[in-house]
């Protein structure tokens, strides 16, 4: 297994010649468009941005080594991939992004929290753009941890054990509802 690269511009460098400027082109409209306070860097073997630990001293649920990641990118075989965790944790930003996305006439390939395309056009940069830059870091550490909360109220409610049921009382039989009469059975 090779290992993951140190650092973004070693990511760039490992990439094959024609995905270089495509994830490139990505990545700079992202530093472009996301709020002030990220960090950029890899995390497992792709570019990522994250909340830092400063900001966020928590854990992410799904990796509790990592800090929060907000948005991803990464190079695939025959295109691109850009995961954006923020939208993950709003299903409405997510629809309206999905509705805006399909709009411009590209297929939408996604994944839960993670959009694969072919190439840059500039329809689906500026969508990439605009998504990561809705959300500040502030904003989405709150959602986070409401998300958080939800899935832990979930949870609780999953693992409680249901009540004991007390056994119905019988009622008296005249005040039994008449049932049905069986019909006798044929010798």
């Amino acid at each position: 297994m090779a290992k993951p690269p140190a650092n973004v511009d070693a990511y760039l460098a490992s990439l094959p010649e024609h995905l270089r400027p495509e994830v490139q082109r990505v990545r700079d409209v992202i530093r472009r468009k996301l709020p002030r306070g990220y960090e950029e860097g890899i995390r497992c073997g792709i570019i990522a941005w994250e909340v830092p630990r400063s900001v966020f001293p928590g854990r992410f649920a799904w990796a509790p080594k990592n800090p929060l990641p907000v948005a991803a990118l990464s190079a695939r075989k025959n295109g691109l991939s850009v995961v954006i965790l923020s939208h993950y944790a709003d299903p409405d930003a997510w629809a309206q992004f999905e509705a805006a996305w399909r709009a411009t006439g590209e297929r939408f390939d996604a994944g839960a929290c993670c959009v694969r395309f072919p190439a840059t056009k500039d329809a689906t940069l500026r969508l990439i753009g605009d998504a990561v830059a809705g959300i500040p870091v502030k904003r989405y550490v709150e959602l986070y941890e409401a998300l958080l909360e939800k899935m832990c109220r979930q949870k609780a409610k999953s693992d409680a054990k249901p009540a004991a049921r007390k056994p119905a009382a019988r009622k008296p039989a005249a005040q039994r509802p008449a049932g049905r009469k069986r019909p006798a059975k044929a010798r």
